[in-house]
């Protein structure tokens, strides 16, 4: 693969994907290895989160947190293979200060 010159992760895309740039290609980053897991899901939940904030915030922007959060709690992400949590809602506060 050779050294990563750039990443991006993209808050606002529907398609949730950890872009990884190399000096030879670019590539999704999709689903982690399972040596790599740990620090895949580290990357991938606060961007995951904010990705699902977004969206029903432009779907549904009458909703209230309450509703919000009666759904956002009862969704589980495959890639984490655990149902959502509140406190994952505060771990994406850093993508919205960092866009």
């Amino acid at each position: 693969m050779g050294p990563i010159v750039f990443y991006s992760l993209l808050p606002d895309a529907v398609v949730s994907a950890i872009w990884i740039e190399t000096q030879l290609a670019c590539y999704t980053l999709k689903v982690p290895s399972a040596q790599y897991r740990r620090h895949y899901c580290h990357l991938y939940l606060p961007v995951r989160v904010a990705q699902i904030i977004i969206t029903s915030a432009n779907s549904f922007p009458g909703q209230t947190y309450e509703e919000f959060l009666h759904s956002f709690l009862g969704s589980v992400d495959n890639i984490i293979g655990r149902p959502f949590e509140e406190n994952d809602i505060y771990l994406a506060v850093c993508v919205f200060d960092y866009y």
